[in-house]
């Protein structure tokens, strides 16, 4: 009898161990589910803290700096084509500009299709000495070489001396064709026309 009792005690025993056991082994598992999520969470706040710090010392929001230098980009596309804006939006024309010489020469002729306006590169911006109105067959020469030829820069230098000059010409137009020399010696011939009549305005 007392044998039984001893067994009867044994296989209780047992079991209650194995009980234990089952009852600790399934409490790991969401002790581990546990600290891994708190291993991810305190990452990402330690992300949003160095974020924060960041900002804080620079002063700048990422994306604002992005923003910034779109807005750079973009105000150094439109620098770039204003070069010629103002013939542009006055229907197209020229610009002499005549400098050194003997006479220690300065001038600058501005020329539309019916106007022309004389000023002195002496200064920097150059200042403005009169306006010239074009003849009929002046305008109308003009309106012809804008509407055949396109838009080019001419310049003509002499050797580098004491008394060099220099002549050159901006000319935006809206045909196709190319400036020969005979049309680029007729541009600055007209262009003195308008400057000496400029000058005797002036005077």
């Amino acid at each position: 009898m007392n044998r039984w009792r001893v067994v009867v005690w044994g296989v209780v025993g047992l079991l209650v161990i194995g009980l234990a056991a089952c009852g600790g082994a399934g409490g790991d598992e969401p002790g581990a589910t546990d600290g891994t999520t708190a291993a991810g969470t305190a990452a990402e706040n330690d992300n949003e803290t160095l974020e924060e710090a960041a900002q804080e010392t620079t002063g700048e929001d990422p994306d604002q700096g992005e923003e910034a230098t779109e807005g750079d980009e973009t105000t150094e596309g439109e620098a770039e084509g204003s070069k010629d804006e103002t013939l542009e939006e006055l229907g197209g024309g020229f610009v002499y500009r005549r400098e050194g010489g003997i006479a220690g020469f300065c001038d600058v002729v501005t020329v539309l299709a019916g106007t022309a306006t004389i000023g002195s590169c002496a200064t920097e911006p150059p200042s403005i000495l009169g306006e010239v109105t074009l003849t009929a067959d002046q305008s109308q020469q003009v309106l012809t070489w804008l509407e055949e030829l396109r838009t080019f820069e001419h310049e003509n230098a002499d050797a580098a001396t004491a008394d060099a000059m220099s002549i050159s010409i901006v000319f935006n137009g809206e045909g196709d064709n190319e400036p020969t020399d005979e049309v680029i010696a007729a541009i600055e011939k007209l262009a003195q026309e308008l400057l000496a009549g400029g000058a005797a305005t002036e005077k």
